[in-house]
């Protein structure tokens, strides 16, 4: 009956929870490499937002903090994310998104643990690429291309208007230099005729 009962309180919090952001970590080991773990929640992905250092940090540690991500083309890609250095740099933001599988492994200078903390949030669901793949996916080719066209156009045209504001502000700053300049030159009362 208790157990019926703590299950029932469980159902009642995760049931809250899942509308917000949930807290989340991850700890990265010295020695191996750890795969950031998928949320158990549909429709939830990772945001990273901060890496530091843990309790015991090794003497003159300079760790750098690499992750491992799969592109468009299936090939693996690693990059650093941050380095971290003992008395000098412990913790620092971070503000990365991941919605697939990523791997993340420690390599420097007499390297220390590092712990990610970040939080699970609602996927993208404005996401401009998946609006947009899922729009085209039934159109003909020609009017895939029409389309792009059409936004590279706008695209364009709203660059245009930018450049305009600017190039008017800029006339406008030339002008008002120039007739300080002119306000300068009155002549005096010896070269009046």
């Amino acid at each position: 009956m208790a157990e019926e009962n703590k299950e029932q309180e469980f159902d009642e919090i995760d049931d809250d929870i899942v509308g917000g952001n949930l807290f989340w970590t991850l700890k990265v080991p010295t020695n191996d490499s750890i795969d950031i773990p998928q949320p158990s929640i549909p429709g939830y992905i990772v945001h990273v937002t901060s890496a530091t250092f843990g309790e015991k940090v090794k003497k003159g540690s300079r760790t750098v903090i690499m992750c491992t991500t799969i592109n468009d083309k299936d090939q693996e890609i690693t990059n650093p994310i941050g380095i971290l250095k003992e008395h000098n740099q412990e913790t620092m933001q971070l503000d990365l998104l991941f919605s697939e599988s990523a791997t993340f492994k420690l390599v420097g200078n007499k390297t220390s643990e590092v712990t990610l903390n970040g939080y699970l949030q609602p996927g993208l669901d404005g996401d401009i690429m998946n609006a947009d793949a899922a729009a085209m996916e039934d159109m003909e080719e020609q009017k895939i291309e029409n389309e792009l066209r059409k936004r590279k156009r706008s695209y364009e045209a709203s660059n245009d208007k930018e450049s305009d504001k600017e190039s008017d502000k800029e006339m406008n700053d030339n002008e008002a230099d120039n007739i300080e300049e002119g306000s300068n030159n009155t002549p005096d009362e010896s070269t009046k005729i």
